[in-house]
C-alpha cells in the first residue's frame, strides 16, 4: 500500500500491526513510515507526533536529532505555535551543529516571538544568532545573513528608543539622554555593516543618516529658554544652529556613503532613499530635474 501510495489503508494496516503486535520485530520501522504516509496525506498534527515517537525512541542520533527539527517543523503546519516553539527550542539547546540548522531554528524561534508580542524572548534569540555565527568556525553565506538580519533588528528597537526621547528644556539634560541612546543605536547598525551583507549595510548606513539628521532638525526645533530678550533668543538660535550643523554634515556624510554604493553598482531600496534623503538636505546637487529639449 505505501508503494502504491494508498495512505489510508497503508495508515490503517500499521496502526493496526502496532496495536496488535507492539513487540514484533517490524513494529519499530512503523512510526518513520507512518510519518511519511500522514506527510503525504499533509496530517501534519499526526506527522508530528509520529516524528516526536523517533525522537523519544532509541533510534541513532542523527535520525533523533533530524525527526525532532522535523517535528517542529509539522507543528507549524498544524498551527500548533506552542508545541512549535517547544520544539525548535529544545533543537536549539540541544543540537548546536549543524549551524544552518542551528541558525534556522533560532530564526524560527525570533520570528515566532515576534507573533506573540514577547520581545524580550525575541530578542535572546536575535543576539543568540549573532553568538552563533560569531563563534562558528565555518561561517556561510547564510550565517552572514541571519547575523546582519539579527543585529539590524536589534539597532532598529534602539533607534526607536532614540526617536521617542524628546529635546526639552532644560536641553543639557535631555541632549545627553538622547546622545546615550543615539550611541547604542549607532553601534548597533556598525556591528551589522560589519557583517558585510549589502541589504542590511545599506540599511544600516542610511538609519546613521537618519539618526544624525533627526538630532540636528530636534536641535532647532527643541524647546527654547522662557524669559529670554529679543537679542538673547537670537542668540540662542545661533548656538543651536552652531551645535546642529556637525550632525547635519554627518547624516550627509552617510547618506553619501550609501550612494556611492549605487555607484559602484550596488542599488537597493535604502541607497534610493538616501539619495532621496540627500535630496531635501542638499536640492541643488541632489534634486536636480533633467532638462529636455
Amino acid at each position: 500500500f505505501l508503494q502504491l501510495e494508498q495512505w489510508p489503508q497503508a495508515i490503517a494496516l500499521m496502526t493496526d500491526f502496532e496495536t496488535r503486535f507492539p513487540q514484533h520485530a517490524e513494529t519499530k520501522a512503523i512510526p518513520a513510515r507512518l510519518l511519511l504516509a500522514y506527510e503525504a496525506q499533509q496530517d501534519w498534527h499526526n506527522a508530528a507526533l509520529r516524528a516526536m515517537q523517533i525522537v523519544e525512541s532509541d533510534a541513532g542520533a542523527m535520525t533523533r536529532q533530524q525527526a525532532l527539527f522535523s517535528a517542529a517543523q509539522f507543528y507549524y503546519r498544524a498551527n500548533d505555535i506552542e508545541n512549535t516553539i517547544d520544539k525548535y527550542r529544545r533543537y536549539a539547546h540541544d543540537y548546536p551543529e549543524p549551524l544552518a540548522d542551528q541558525m534556522k531554528a533560532q530564526r524560527w524561534l525570533a520570528e515566532l516571538y515576534l507573533a506573540k508580542s514577547q520581545t524580550v524572548k525575541r530578542n535572546f534569540w536575535l543576539n543568540k544568532m549573532m553568538v552563533t555565527h560569531d563563534s562558528a568556525k565555518e561561517k556561510t553565506n547564510r550565517s552572514y545573513y541571519l547575523a546582519a538580519f539579527a543585529a539590524v533588528d536589534l539597532a532598529d528597537q534602539s533607534m526607536l528608543r532614540y526617536q521617542k526621547i524628546k529635546l526639552d528644556h532644560p536641553l543639557k539634560n535631555s541632549l545627553k539622554k538622547k546622545q546615550k541612546a543615539m550611541k547604542l543605536a549607532l553601534s548597533g547598525y556598525e556591528r551589522t555593516i560589519d557583517y558585510g551583507v549589502d541589504i542590511f549595510a545599506t540599511q544600516a548606513t542610511h538609519k546613521m543618516g537618519d539618526i544624525y539628521a533627526e538630532l540636528a532638525t530636534g536641535l532647532l526645533a527643541s524647546t527654547r529658554p522662557t524669559g529670554l530678550s529679543e537679542l538673547e533668543l537670537e542668540q540662542y538660535e545661533f548656538l543651536l544652529e552652531e551645535q546642529a550643523y556637525p550632525f547635519e554634515e554627518s547624516a550627509i556624510e552617510f547618506y553619501l556613503a550609501n550612494i556611492e554604493r549605487g555607484w559602484g553598482g550596488l542599488r537597493t531600496e535604502w541607497v534610493v532613499l538616501s539619495h532621496k534623503a540627500l535630496a531635501k538636505l542638499l536640492p541643488g546637487r541632489f534634486a536636480k530635474q533633467e532638462l529636455r529639449p
